[in-house]
């Protein structure tokens, strides 16, 4: 579950390719369910690249359309003394 303020927003997460998978399943505005239809539809990933992670989330809203899309890379550094 991630929370934004008065929405829960709920996910499973599934291995799928070699990466993980957060399937939407629904939202709640403080505590009551939405329907479908006005419910964001939500894809996201990470996965472990050649030198880090992987990452891809993509937010959309029926009526709407693309309501933000971002991915990347994000290296693991390591701190040494």
């Amino acid at each position: 579950m991630e929370r934004l303020g008065f929405l829960s927003m709920y996910f499973v997460a599934k291995e799928e390719s070699g990466r993980l998978s957060y399937e939407f399943t629904h939202t709640k505005l403080l505590g009551i369910r939405l329907p479908k239809f006005i419910s964001p539809s939500i894809k996201a990933y990470e996965a472990q690249g050649a030198n880090g992670y992987q990452f891809g989330v993509r937010v959309r809203m029926p009526s709407m359309g693309k309501i933000i899309e971002y991915f990347g890379d994000m290296s693991v550094l390591s701190l040494r003394g």
